[in-house]
């Protein structure tokens, strides 16, 4: 009796002890993104672990807007347990790599024989100095998308070329009073300045701001022309009161515009039917060129990067997850994947019909996707300049938004955004 206890005792030690080592090396990744944990994301999530057993994955979301994104870094500086994060937009991605809130990821890139020229290629921003501190995950050019039925409605044929004064032209038509409320034309400024200038177009050959060129002033102007006196793009104190400048998919849906220039990344919402649900077509139309026979930048690029937190105990397992993700999410929540192994096919096709698997010739003009967004002839930008770009951009932001609601004149603005960041890039420097 007393052996059979023994052996009892001894075999529940040797259950305790293997159980306790098992949760000992179990690795928890706590990850920060800017996307809810629905449509795909808590199915990626379970593929992950199950193909990598060990690691658990705990997810925070952030607001991609000014007070999320303040949360993240105070959650990086204040050493939070943060093993990856995304940084949207290169002058945050610069900010947070200088402040040494970003891994250089070159060590971790060799130790997995990954070349990011065949990964990715060579057309995008990796961090600072050319050194290596975010991965871009999606292909974001930027388009118009369009209310299909507004145009018949109006009578307007879709585009499939035009101009800057065409554009602003239709925008105007488009405009109407529907019942007590107001449809405008456009919601969005078009980037002339980026279309002419392409990539590093904030600063001059001096390396200092370079808002004092023609192409500011001509973006601005017609800014100005339509939302003032037009009145044909979506009013900007809309947008500050709404806290629309990061999402502002509602004001498309609500048949509040009836164009809306952004990022493809809106596809992917547009296609949730029961978040925002139409009965119309959407038309995906070019950017509008300030002068015929000439090719001009599209202000898109590759871009929602995946940082490694230098902070992390756990970076080997860290980059799996970051190499997980950017082969394999775009399988679970379509977006254009920039990774080369990425099912780009797949990722297309449900981001068109959404996770409920909506037929996509009723949701889009289909063959407009394609001709627009993949067009041979589009030519995205990238800047490899970040001199106080995050100080800038926030310069920018403040300046325009004043000029936007009618407070401040456009040459006060460009001359104030001129002072403002010359001032910016000294202090940088």
């Amino acid at each position: 009796m007393l052996r059979k206890v023994c052996t009892l005792v001894l075999t529940l030690a040797l259950f305790l002890s293997l159980t306790v080592a098992c949760f000992a090396d179990e690795v928890v990744l706590n990850v920060w993104t800017g996307l809810a944990m629905d449509r795909g994301f808590p199915e990626f999530v379970e593929a992950f672990e199950a193909e990598n057993p060990g690691i658990k994955v705990n997810h925070t979301r952030f607001v991609n807007d000014d007070t999320g994104n303040t949360k993240l870094e105070t959650a990086l500086l204040a050493g939070e347990p943060i093993d990856v994060y995304f940084s949207y937009g290169i002058p945050r991605l610069a900010k947070r790599a200088e402040a040494g809130l970003a891994e250089e990821l070159t060590p971790l890139l060799e130790k997995f024989g990954i070349s990011l020229e065949e990964m990715v290629g060579t057309d995008t921003f990796y961090g600072p100095d050319g050194k290596v501190y975010g991965i871009p995950a999606v292909s974001e050019p930027t388009v118009i998308m369009a209310n299909e039925r507004a145009f018949l409605d109006a009578g307007i044929p879709i585009p499939t070329k035009w101009t800057v004064d065409e554009f602003r032209d239709i925008a105007k038509k488009l405009t109407k009073q529907i019942g007590n409320r107001t449809r405008y034309g456009v919601y969005g400024i078009l980037e002339i300045a980026r279309m002419r200038l392409g990539p590093n177009y904030w600063y001059n050959d001096e390396g200092m701001s370079n808002f004092d060129h023609p192409a500011f002033r001509e973006q601005w102007e017609l800014a100005g022309l339509m939302m003032h006196e037009d009145k044909s793009i979506f009013p900007h104190t809309e947008v500050l009161a709404r806290n629309l400048r990061v999402y502002p998919q509602d004001v498309l849906v609500n048949e509040e515009a009836a164009m809306m220039i952004g990022g493809t990344w809106l596809i992917t919402l547009f296609s949730n039917l029961e978040q925002y649900p139409r009965d119309w077509r959407i038309a995906f139309l070019p950017l509008p060129v300030p002068e015929e026979g000439k090719v001009f930048y599209n202000p898109g690029s590759k871009g929602q990067h995946l940082c490694i937190s230098p902070r992390s105990e756990n970076k080997e397992a860290a980059w799996k997850f970051v190499e997980y993700w950017l082969a394999h999410f775009s399988d679970y929540r379509g977006r254009i994947p920039t990774w080369a192994t990425a099912n780009r096919e797949k990722a297309i096709e449900l981001m068109l019909r959404g996770n409920e698997g909506y037929d996509p010739h009723k949701l889009y003009d289909v063959e407009s996707f394609h001709r627009v967004v993949f067009s041979p002839d589009m030519m995205m930008s990238y800047d490899t300049i970040t001199t106080a770009a995050a100080q800038i951009q926030q310069i920018v932001q403040e300046e325009t938004d004043t000029f936007l609601i009618g407070e401040q004149g456009l040459d006060q603005m460009l001359s104030s955004m001129k002072r403002r960041a010359d001032s910016a890039i000294r202090r940088a420097r």
